[in-house]
């Protein structure tokens, strides 16, 4: 059911396009929009502290922001075509 959604929304490379890639890019959008990496499990589930050290240097400069403080919902999942993809973070 995922690839076939790839497919029909024309992502390039539609077969590279998985649950892990999802939720690594779900992460990224969290972190680069300021929330707080202590609050990230509670949105994402448990992350190793090595992937949170990963994930840190996506930080904005800022003090990070409780999760209400924040949009949590990927762009993509919003609505028109036009909205910016996040590409994945970490390869």
């Amino acid at each position: 059911m995922l690839n076939c959604a790839a497919i029909d929304a024309g992502l390039e490379s539609p077969g590279t396009i998985d649950s892990a890639r999802l939720h690594q890019s779900h992460i990224c959008f969290l972190v680069r929009s300021g929330i707080k990496l202590s609050a990230l499990a509670d949105i994402v589930g448990r992350l190793a502290p090595v992937e949170l050290t990963q994930y840190g240097h996506l930080s904005p400069p800022s003090q990070g922001l409780p999760a209400e403080d924040i949009d949590t919902v990927h762009p993509v999942l919003k609505g028109p075509a036009e909205q910016p993809l996040y590409h994945w973070c970490l390869e």
